[in-house]
């Protein structure tokens, strides 16, 4: 199961000048709200990720290894 997530850059403002710039890195929205709150999102940089879900199983932890399953069939012709 995968849930989206939305990343963007956003628009902070610097507290020793004042001065408003854009984010170098996209953040996701709860990211960015603890990093910096009150960061408003450039709607221009939105982008969709899909995210595994925590506790889900990673691609590679349920793939299953092809080397494995032929050592079993070559133990198998072996024992003919």
């Amino acid at each position: 199961m995968t849930r989206v997530v939305e990343f963007y850059r956003w628009w902070i403002t610097d507290d020793r000048t004042g001065e408003r710039r854009l984010t170098e890195y996209k953040l996701s929205r709860a990211d960015a709200q603890r990093a910096v709150p009150g960061a408003v999102p450039d709607a221009g940089s939105r982008e969709v990720r899909n995210s595994p879900r925590p506790g889900d199983a990673s691609p590679t932890a349920v793939r299953k290894s092809v080397g494995h399953e032929n050592r079993g069939v070559a133990a198998k012709l072996e024992e003919q």
